[in-house]
């Protein structure tokens, strides 16, 4: 599995990109510039939680790294489709 890959299936699984970082053993630089290609393919949609909120985002009511995290990423309908995963609209994840 491509490095890529395996960052769009961990960040669908719910991992910080920090969290990928130290699981793969990479530093959290070359983490940060695969998730720039990701935002920039639209497979990956960031949502800064110190700016928004969890307002913004679709896991606000959920999530427990807001505190802990400046900004969270949403794997969007075409992520999901580039991992082979049948896409479901959610609020905010068109684009």
């Amino acid at each position: 599995m491509s490095l890529y890959r395996t960052v769009l299936t961990r960040l669908q699984a719910g991992a910080t990109p920090e969290s990928i970082a130290a699981d793969l053993d990479r530093p959290s630089h070359v983490v940060e510039g695969i998730l720039d290609t990701m935002q920039r393919e639209g497979h990956v949609r960031r949502i800064d939680c110190e700016a928004t909120g969890c307002s913004a985002c679709p896991m606000g009511d959920a999530c427990s790294l807001a505190a802990e995290t400046p900004a969270q990423y949403v794997v969007t309908d075409a992520g999901r489709a580039a991992l082979g995963e049948g896409a479901t609209p959610e609020a905010g994840d068109r684009q």
